[in-house]
């Protein structure tokens, strides 16, 4: 169970992780 748990989390992580660099990568397009 903990470990499936872990593999979400981690999915998870993946997920913001992927949704803050596309924002921080438009907001540098904008401030352009």
């Amino acid at each position: 169970m903990g470990h499936t748990d872990s593999a979400a989390h981690s999915a998870a992580s993946g997920v913001m992780g992927s949704a803050k660099n596309a924002a921080s990568k438009a907001q540098g397009a904008i401030k352009k």
